[in-house]
């Protein structure tokens, strides 16, 4: 430790910072659950305009009437969202992968607040411009700077908590858990509140306020917290998708666990949910029932967090990952076979039982302590690993949805859930299996 890093509790006032923090973080995490189904509406309202004006420019040269031009428009308004999408999480992902490292420099250069405002300040302009001016392109931009901008928030506030409360203390895992919590029930507050916001502009706007207040919070009072600036690096030589192969073919436990990693990773990213369920249920899924879901989704990640590590201790770290794997399974037959959107709750309270995530991650930190790499070294490889599956997965998903979306719209959930039953019945044992041997 530093002289720096050792003077850094003297320096700024832990009490402060942290009711700083708790407020900043709930106040991004309010506006985001405010946003949950604002941001999938105002997404088809902008769609269905501007099909609407192709289709009417189409119709000057036939004799098609209004009432075959409104069905030809919600014919495909479904689709074309789908696409849209999946093309803003493809762009996106491209762009993280290569500015989180450039990120990541920026907060050891520059510090923490800075990276902070400009994450949560950029992000409030974005909101703020959709609610006044909105647009197809307008709005694809500005999901597409959000998505990186909210890496390196949640990124630069858990460095700055790092630093005043120490790496991998158990003061520091005390002050995260605090943290996480108030925002866990600010974001519940918003997901209820948004239900009751009709128009998708006014949420806009209500959570771009919300977010400079959280800026207004950091900038006034969260001291800096970084013990001493680096001079920045804005190369980007380090940047390539392949670069975790060296790390994970260090041991054959690393290698066998990057494979089921990926494995159970495959399903996950499937993303048809927001437009599948309205497609299928019509008026019977709304917004009430995309925030309701949410909210049962995150009180039962407050519930699995008060037994996994019981729930892997008894069934052990393979029996973990089975277990989660099957729990996938079932939620994507779910998904697809459901006949009343109550149905669907069933899948969060499944989602209680999934631990294999934590029992991956113990056992990757095994593996890595026994090839003597560091934890930094294997949260980037980690990383690293999942970006070709979070690039293609989501376009495969969809074009799976686009090709039969009038016959058979469930069947990409359909693939996910035979991806899982596969994974739980022969990559799970074949992994532990290689576990064994090594």
């Amino acid at each position: 430790m530093t002289a720096a890093q050792g003077t850094m509790p003297a320096v700024v006032s832990k009490r402060r910072f942290l009711l700083a923090m708790i407020l900043a973080r709930s106040l991004n995490a309010a506006g985001i659950g405010v946003l949950i189904s604002a941001s999938i509406n105002l997404l088809y309202q902008l769609t269905r305009k501007q099909l609407q004006r192709e289709v009417a420019q189409k119709e000057k040269s036939t004799a098609r009437g209004a009432g075959s031009a409104d069905e030809g428009v919600e014919g495909l308004v479904h689709q074309r969202v789908q696409r849209i999408s999946t093309d803003i999480s493809t762009l996106s992902t491209l762009l993280d992968f290569v500015l989180a490292p450039l990120v990541g420099r920026f907060m050891d250069a520059f510090g923490r607040t800075p990276t902070m405002l400009l994450a949560v300040g950029s992000s409030a302009v974005m909101r703020l411009s959709v609610a006044t001016l909105p647009s197809l392109r307008l709005y694809i931009f500005y999901r597409v700077v959000v998505a990186i901008t909210a890496n390196a928030w949640f990124g630069a506030s858990a460095a700055s908590i790092s630093d005043v409360f120490g790496r991998g203390s158990a003061a520091f895992a005390e002050a995260t858990s605090r943290v996480q919590r108030y925002a866990l029930l600010a974001m519940l507050t918003g997901t209820y509140a948004g239900r009751f916001v009709k128009e998708p502009q006014q949420a806009f706007a209500a959570v771009g306020f919300m977010q400079l207040l959280a800026a207004g919070c950091v900038g006034l009072c969260v001291t800096e917290t970084l013990p001493s600036k680096g001079k920045m690096d804005w190369s980007l030589n380090t940047v390539s998708p392949l670069t975790s192969f060296s790390f994970f073919r260090k041991s054959k436990a690393l290698t066998a666990l990057a494979v089921l990693c990926t494995a159970m990773e495959l399903p996950s990213h499937i993303n048809i949910d927001a437009v599948y369920r309205r497609q299928k249920f019509g008026e019977r899924w709304s917004n009430e029932q995309d925030s309701s879901q949410l909210v049962v989704y995150q009180i039962s990640g407050v519930l699995s967090t008060l037994f996994r590590a019981q729930l892997i201790a008894k069934l052990g770290q393979q029996g973990a990952c089975r277990l989660d794997a099957w729990c996938t399974v079932i939620m994507n037959l779910n998904n697809a076979l459901a006949w009343h959107p109550r149905l669907l709750y069933l899948n969060p309270l499944l989602s209680v039982f999934q631990c294999g995530g934590l029992s991956l991650d113990l056992e990757l930190q095994k593996a890595a302590a026994a090839a003597s790499l560091g934890v930094g070294l294997l949260g980037a490889a980690s990383a690293n690993r999942s970006f070709l599956p979070s690039l293609v997965m989501p376009r495969i998903y969809t074009a799976m949805y686009s090709l039969w979306s009038r016959t058979r719209p469930s069947a990409a959930y359909a693939v996910a859930g035979i991806s899982a039953a596969l994974t739980a019945e022969l990559v799970v044992p074949w992994t532990f299996a290689r576990l064994g041997a090594s």
